[in-house]
């Protein structure tokens, strides 16, 4: 029996369709794959130290998140308001303050936090501070204090590789701690337990080392205020697009802690 026109039309459009949609049954099978395999590559498990990460790429997503128009921000009359715009109370107070650094209209400073699984994290926030009050957080980001966030939660971090994940974030950070620091950038971190009888990064020791508690835990906490030299080496030294271990940074900043 012979087909008409309309009907060979029809068959094509069909045939196109159903080819279109296998298609686009194929890519998204494709996608889901990939980002499997990328997430189980991020879970981490063992001793992090030797492990070749992209990690990098993971702190440039956290440290370059802006959270206020930087030209038109919202401005509150107390510290709590402007935290509570953002965050939760049960999350982030600011009677968990570990340390600010201030300059005439700006403030960074620092909260211990609990992200929203409970694990205990530093939390940054920048502010604008005028005759207008305090602005809604411009900038702000996580990092967790005993490891280095969800992706990481099953992989092992000692002292000298926490040093590592912070100055990798410090580093990415500059941008913004620079700002309340005469335009110095400023490199921190977070340690877990009590202060180390010794810390030191390329033979520097840190400016100071504040102990602090955080839900019954002691923790310490770091930073430099003078040390360009440590984004300089990384610039020089590591691309941290690509894959590279912590034992590689702990060899070249030459990190030392002593308990």
């Amino acid at each position: 029996m012979r087909m008409n026109n309309v009907e060979r039309r029809y068959k094509k459009r069909k045939s196109s369709a159903l080819k279109l949609i296998g298609g686009a049954i194929g890519i998204l099978c494709i996608l889901f794959l990939a980002v499997g395999a990328i997430g189980s590559a991020m879970h981490q498990t063992g001793e992090v130290r030797e492990q070749r990460l992209m990690y990098g790429q993971h702190v440039l997503m956290l440290a370059n998140r802006t959270l206020g128009s930087q030209n038109n921000p919202r401005y509150f009359s107390s510290m709590e308001e402007a935290i509570a715009a953002y965050w939760r109370e049960d999350i982030l107070s600011t009677e968990d303050e570990v340390i600010r650094f201030e300059v005439e209209g700006e403030r960074m400073i620092f909260f211990a936090a609990k992200e929203w699984t409970g694990i205990p994290h530093i939390a940054v926030c920048f502010f604008q501070v005028d005759e207008r009050g305090i602005s809604f957080p411009l900038y702000g980001w996580w990092q967790a204090i005993h490891g280095a966030g969800p992706s990481y939660h099953r992989a092992i971090f000692f002292d000298e590789d926490r040093i590592v994940r912070d100055i990798i974030m410090s580093y990415r950070a500059e941008h913004v701690t620079a700002r309340v620091n005469g335009g110095v950038p400023i490199y921190y971190g977070i340690g877990v337990g009590a202060v180390p009888v010794h810390m030191s990064i390329l033979g520097y020791e840190p400016d100071e080392i504040i102990l602090f508690t955080f839900q019954g835990e002691k923790y310490f906490f770091w930073y430099y205020r003078s040390m360009p030299k440590f984004g300089e080496v990384i610039a020089e030294n590591i691309d941290l697009s690509t894959v590279f271990t912590f034992g590689e940074v702990i060899e070249l900043f030459d990190i030392i802690v002593e308990r």
